[in-house]
C-alpha cells in the first residue's frame, strides 16, 4: 500500500487485483498429501506403540493363510459391495501397510498421492480384488485403493469376490495386547 499525498491519512493498494486462487487440481493435489501425512503419522505411531510392546497391529497375510491352510476350492462371487472394514489382510503386502491399512513404506507414496487425488477429484476407480474367507476379506489387487478409502473415511468399496473354502475355519487372530496403563495410585506420594 503507498500513502497518497493528496488525501492526508489515506492509504491506496498498490495493486487493484484480488489474490490469485489455486487451480482446483492443485487443491486436489494438497489435500492428497494431508491425506498422507496423516495416514502415515498414524503408522508410524503403531510402529512406536508395538516398539514399545503395547500394542502390535499388523496387516494378516494371505499367503501365510495359504501356506498354513488346505484350499478345498473356490468360488468367483463376481462384482460386489464389500465394508472397508471387513478387509483385513493382503496377499503379498502386509509388510507395506498395518492393520489399519496405513502406509508403512514411503516408497508407496506416489502410488498413495495419485489415488487418493483421483478419490478426491471424485474419479471413477476400477474395482479391487479381494478373497473371502469366511466374514473376513484380503486384497490380492488394490492395496493402496483401500488405503486411501480407509483414510478418507468411505464406508464400501466395490469388489471384485473369490470366495476360499478352507478345509479348516481359519484360526482367532492372536488377540492384541491391551495397552498397558500406569499404576497412578502406587506412584502417588504419601502411599
Amino acid at each position: 500500500m503507498n500513502f497518497d499525498a493528496s488525501r492526508e491519512g489515506v492509504w491506496i493498494p498498490e495493486t487493484t487485483h484480488a489474490p490469485q486462487r489455486r487451480p482446483r487440481r492443485e487443491i486436489d493435489a494438497i489435500k492428497a498429501l494431508q491425506l498422507y501425512r496423516g495416514s502415515s503419522r498414524s503408522a508410524r505411531w503403531t510402529r512406536l506403540l508395538a516398539r514399545l510392546g503395547i500394542a502390535k497391529k499388523t496387516l494378516v497375510d494371505l499367503d501365510d493363510i495359504a501356506r498354513r491352510s488346505t484350499l478345498t476350492g473356490s468360488v468367483s462371487r463376481g462384482l460386489q459391495i464389500v465394508p472397508v472394514k471387513a478387509i483385513r489382510g493382503s496377499s503379498g503386502r502386509s509388510t507395506d501397510f498395518d492393520a489399519d491399512f496405513h502406509p508403512l513404506n514411503e516408497n508407496t507414496r506416489d502410488r498413495w498421492l495419485s489415488i487418493a487425488t483421483a478419490a478426491i477429484r471424485g474419479d471413477a476407480l476400477p474395482p479391487v480384488s479381494l478373497v473371502q474367507i469366511g466374514q473376513e476379506y484380503f486384497v490380492q489387487d488394490g492395496n493402496h485403493r483401500v488405503s486411501v478409502f480407509r483414510a478418507i473415511g468411505q464406508d464400501f468399496v466395490d469388489a471384485e469376490v473369490t470366495e476360499w473354502q478352507l478345509a479348516a475355519p481359519l484360526a482367532s487372530p492372536e488377540p492384541v495386547a491391551e495397552p498397558r496403563t500406569l499404576e497412578l495410585n502406587r506412584l502417588a506420594p504419601g502411599r
